[in-house]
């Protein structure tokens, strides 16, 4: 079932396109990651003697299999969907002629180049290490591994676009050669990086980037700005540069250039001696802090128009949205563009008090909107009339009996707050027959940055939903993201009793 777009949720093609671009490149990263992983862990070579079961390869790579079964299950899905390693219907892995050009000691083994190419060799920053690619234009080649090897590199140039803050300066106007030499090297002056930006560095790298159409030149040779330069500048809350810059970041570089570790030990790396990925995240330097609210900021705000756009068509009379583990920016986009309709963010700790001091800063919103009361890390389901329950980009997070734990709670304020009551699950859903999509790349983030995060099917979502006394209804298509529409399975009022006891668990 999918939701027709209205006019606030249209971008022009050219923009979706270049925004589409740039998400794949980011995407790249962790299906590199995956690619190396099984390249360290030679389950290429393994497959080469005979096909073979997860749990037979997880058996054969790792010392403690039990404890890496999952990890490696999950990377080997996204083998299978990128047809490395197929996998039959009886859930037997073999190698692909693809998957052929990975085994150590093929003539024509492509394992050499995917292992000097790690994420834990590179410097993101030093211009030297920026290779310059082959072709021109911006067609990609046509064999996938080259097509992954060359977004990786696509990214060192794309970082250092953002980083130097390239779009920002052709925001302005268009600049000549000498200008954004002058403009690079006050950035760096800033970075305080331990070498300088020559004019050599700096036309090595205008090259990449006009080629690939980030930059553009005028008929004077003056550099100007392009849709994808526009769509990278630091200003504005659908800027795609946070989340380029983000993953320069230790909670997301370096889970992934450890992932191998990860798989072998069946455990995070990232999170050896730490509670969870958000006591790293709360111990990164002030200027990283900024970054990751930023980008946070960019996933709500390119959530919102799409999320609006549906509750209008498909939910009929919504008097009450009650976000649950969203922030005050979606909560406050979505608001504004449903003027009828009241909100309840549901939050804890200092994201409660942040995002109540945010929503207070809009006098658009004076009145309607609430936080719904909390204690500790165990928030309250507020019941109200005619509510829509919202849970956005949060499932992925939680284990499978936290996620029911959180259903079921959803599930009794809904008995109580009556019939009309509908849950709406906002999430990157994988697919349940294996193909390249964005899902996969987020689960392997997840696996390598939390301790039981995972992306998840539909048929999963509807089986934790369904033990928490929830039906999943409906299924609508954002794009990277889906809805997941949910309802009562109660097929009666709750007795009085029954009414005391759910506010009590609630």
């Amino acid at each position: 079932m999918t939701t027709p777009a209205p006019a606030d949720n249209v971008e022009p093609a050219q923009v979706g396109e270049a925004r589409q671009a740039i998400q794949r490149i980011l995407d790249n990263l962790p299906i590199y990651a995956a690619l190396h992983t099984l390249c360290e862990l030679r389950i290429f070579d393994r497959l080469a003697r005979s096909a073979a079961t997860a749990d037979a390869l997880a058996d054969w790579a790792t010392p403690e299999p039990d404890r890496s079964r999952d990890y490696l299950q999950r990377v080997l899905r996204v083998a299978h969907a990128h047809t490395w390693t197929p996998r039959t219907p009886d859930g037997v892995y073999h190698l692909s002629d693809l998957g052929h050009r990975f085994v150590t000691t093929s003539s024509a083994s492509a394992q050499g180049a995917v292992m000097e190419s790690a994420l834990g060799k590179r410097r993101l920053g030093d211009v030297n290490h920026v290779r310059l690619l082959s072709g021109g234009g911006t067609q990609e080649p046509v064999w996938p591994i080259q097509v992954i090897l060359r977004r990786l590199d696509l990214f060192e140039a794309l970082y250092l676009l953002c980083e130097l803050r390239i779009p920002d300066r052709l925001e302005d106007g268009p600049a000549s050669f000498h200008e954004l030499h002058a403009w690079c090297r006050q950035a760096v002056d800033r970075k305080s990086w331990q070498r300088t930006l020559t004019r050599d560095d700096l036309r090595r790298l205008l090259r990449i980037w006009r080629v690939q159409e980030w930059v553009s030149q005028d008929p004077c040779g003056r550099y100007q700005q392009t849709t994808v330069g526009h769509l990278l500048i630091s200003a504005g809350p659908v800027s795609m540069r946070p989340a380029v810059m983000i993953y320069a970041l230790r909670p997301w570089w370096r889970s992934l250039a450890t992932m191998h570790t990860t798989v072998r030990m069946g455990n995070p790396v990232l999170l050896a001696g730490r509670g969870s990925v958000e006591g790293l995240i709360a111990d990164q330097p002030p200027g990283a802090a900024e970054l990751i609210a930023a980008y946070r900021a960019h996933r709500s705000a390119s959530m919102a128009p799409a999320i609006a756009d549906a509750i209008r068509a498909d939910t009929g009379e919504v008097r009450h949205l009650i976000t649950i583990g969203g922030d005050a920016i979606l909560l406050s986009e979505i608001l504004l563009r449903l003027p009828a309709v009241n909100g309840i963010l549901v939050a804890h700790g200092h994201n409660a008090d942040a995002a109540a001091r945010r929503l207070a800063q809009s006098t658009d919103l004076f009145g309607r909107w609430g936080g719904g009361s909390h204690h500790g890390a165990r928030s309250e389901i507020p019941i109200r009339f005619h509510p829509l329950y919202l849970i956005p980009d949060l499932i992925h997070d939680l284990s499978d009996r936290d996620a029911r734990d959180l259903f079921a709670r959803v599930a009794a304020a809904m008995v109580l707050s009556g019939p009309d009551s509908v849950l709406w699950i906002v999430a990157s859903v994988v697919p349940e027959v294996p193909r390249p999509h964005p899902s996969l790349a987020q689960d392997l983030l997840q696996m390598t940055r939390t301790r039981h995060g995972r992306e998840r099917t539909v048929v999963e979502y509807a089986n934790l939903l369904s033990t928490a006394g929830l039906l999943l209804t409906a299924t609508f298509d954002m794009g990277d993201r889906t809805i997941i529409v949910a309802r009562s399975a109660r097929d009666r009022p709750p007795t009085l009793k029954e009414q005391r006891s759910m506010l009590r668990a609630s």
